[in-house]
């Protein structure tokens, strides 16, 4: 009873501001409180290489990912309530001799978050939901179930989590920037964002720990992500970037996880689709290490 009246509330707070948000199409002047303001989104498709050992070489040939960022409602323009959807799937060597490869794992997620934006910063508070399956299944084996390959057939988490970054981690926003005149300076150039996270093991009693944490034992995480343009022309931005995770377990032990990346970045429409490459120096993630592992792929965004 209690969810079905908080999904009524939401429900009725977007009807409530959908009039104002309609008026702003007349109005240059933002209303106080508008529904469905706009999105953002990703779409890649990469390719990987250098595979080693049994589990690289079975798991990982192709990685196809997309997220969407929806802004559910907004005060003033500057606070969002925003919702993010994510899905990726991993495809590794074929089982069958008609197919180029076949699917081995799936990760789906939901993160309803709050979003403040100001000039150059904006600062985001949420929660996420995520679920990992590891799917193949080969003559009632499963390509995981080795004594080389530990890892849990299926992981999920809830997480609580709070970060700042530039205004301009979004691609779209960030490739809008490089049009700007007079161009960024180069500190304005530099997108990053940190965020810290804290994985939820129970809710005061009322629901077992396992309703919110199961094949995993993550205790809390930091990440961070940059990027900075390396030349920027009136088409198109060369643009080099990286990311870096650490993460510990509930017995305080910690995994890392660090990735490089060269992005061929269009710049002229809001709509893009760059080239890129990229390498895993390290990874040691208990469920999904990709470390040594290189990358070329494409992605859409906008």
């Amino acid at each position: 009873m209690e969810f079905k009246r908080t999904a009524l509330g939401i429900v009725a707070a977007v009807l409530a501001c959908a009039p104002a948000a309609r008026a702003w199409e007349d109005d240059e002047t933002p209303s106080v409180c508008e529904a469905l303001t706009g999105h953002s989104g990703e779409v890649s498709l990469l390719r990987f290489y250098n595979q080693r050992g049994f589990e690289q070489s079975r798991r990982y040939v192709t990685r196809l990912s997309m997220d969407f960022e929806g802004e559910m409602l907004s005060w003033r323009r500057r606070d969002y309530l925003m919702l993010g959807t994510s899905l990726a799937s991993d495809f590794g060597r074929s089982i069958a001799p008609l197919l180029p490869f076949s699917p081995m794992d799936a990760v789906y997620g939901i993160a309803p978050f709050w979003e403040n934006r100001g000039r150059r910063i904006l600062r985001r508070a949420g929660w996420d939901h995520a679920c990992a399956h590891l799917i193949l299944k080969e003559g009632g084996a499963v390509w995981y179930d080795r004594e080389d390959v530990n890892v849990p057939s299926s992981a999920y988490f809830n997480r609580v989590f709070a970060g700042v970054g530039t205004t301009t981690m979004r691609r779209a926003a960030q490739a809008r920037s490089y049009r700007l005149a007079p161009p960024p300076g180069p500190a304005e150039r530099i997108v990053w964002y940190a965020e810290a996270g804290g994985y939820v093991r129970g809710l005061g009693g009322v629901l077992s720990p396992s309703a919110f944490q199961g094949g995993s034992d993550w205790a809390w995480d930091v990440a961070l992500e940059a990027r900075h343009p390396l030349l920027i022309r009136t088409a198109w931005a060369l643009v080099a970037g990286g990311s870096g995770t650490a993460l510990v377990d509930s017995r305080d032990r910690p995994s890392w996880r660090a990735r490089l990346e060269l992005e061929f970045m269009p710049v002229r429409n809001a709509l893009g689709l760059s080239l890129f490459g990229a390498w895993n120096p390290v990874d040691r993630h208990p469920y999904d290490s990709r470390e040594g592992l290189g990358e070329v792929g494409v992605r859409a965004w906008f």
